[in-house]
């Protein structure tokens, strides 16, 4: 009940921090989206980090003995192409005349290669870089990959909605990172062993998730609160990515003492696990 989470209300778009056992049902609103200052200095210009988010979707780094790591990406004739060459400055060549002449293929320029796996050598590396991307290279990162991986759907009445599929793993939580970062609510769930995740659109503050139906739930786990600077984080409720705050050490006491007296089980609880 002491927790802490950045609410907003549905007639204030101003944030602010209540504990668990001040939240209202209705008025109070959990945002999903928030602003966020970028760096002014980014570890890839915006063209450079459009060529990352082209490569870690639909490209590879081909490395042979003798010859520097270089980025290629395939892409088919009929789609993104002029988007892709635009980023790399190279052009598209045909993969296989004869047999699959419609299969494109563009080759980032050495320079681009070098510098973007100077920075990115793989995969992994994809969320350390992410945070340190200018805002503008960051939105160039995300068209990049929301081109490759997204589209857009119909739902059963007739409005549009994006999603992004991918195998679960650092490209999936990259796509996950960035949407957040730019102030893209976003909801994860799976399929087929894919991770989906939905772009949401509302017209609540900051994308906002409606407090309702609290209640309390017996949990066997860990939960676990970092202490950060700003006392937010991040955590996925059942596929909702929300921001959430910090619950600090000092209050636990009270809390524990007032909690002994309304349940006087758990004090046993409490004295066997000290024991």
């Amino acid at each position: 009940p002491n927790h802490r989470w950045p609410i907003v209300n549905s007639w204030s778009d101003n944030t602010k921090i209540k504990r668990g056992y001040e939240l209202k049902e209705v008025s109070d609103l959990i945002p999903r989206a928030v602003p966020h200052n970028f760096p002014e200095d980014s570890i890839l210009n915006p063209r450079e980090a459009a060529i990352l988010g082209w490569l870690v979707t639909d490209g590879y780094v081909r490395r042979s003995d003798g010859r520097k790591p270089e980025i290629i990406i395939y892409q088919h004739r009929d789609k993104y192409i002029a988007s892709i060459t635009a980023a790399t400055n190279t052009r598209a060549y045909s993969r296989s005349i004869s047999t699959n002449p419609d299969n494109m293929v563009i080759r980032a320029s050495q320079e681009d290669s070098d510098n973007i796996l100077a920075v990115c050598p793989n995969k992994e590396h994809l969320l350390d870089i992410i945070p340190q991307l200018s805002e503008d290279a960051a939105h160039e990162m995300w068209e990049a990959m929301a081109m490759a991986e997204g589209n857009w759907d119909e739902a059963y009445n007739g409005k549009q909605f994006f999603r992004f599929l991918q195998q679960p793993g650092p490209v999936s939580q990259a796509f996950q990172m960035l949407s957040v970062l730019l102030g893209r609510a976003i909801t994860v769930g799976s399929r087929d062993g894919l991770d989906m995740v939905y772009i949401n659109n509302n017209s609540k503050p900051y994308q906002a998730k409606q407090v309702r139906r609290m209640t309390t739930r017996h949990y066997k786990g860990k939960v676990w609160c970092p202490v950060t600077p700003s006392g937010t984080w991040l955590v996925n409720c059942n596929g909702s990515v929300l921001w959430t705050g910090n619950t600090y050490e000092f209050h636990r006491p009270w809390w524990i003492a007032r909690n002994i007296i309304q349940k006087p089980a758990l004090g046993m609880s409490i004295g066997r696990y000290m024991d």
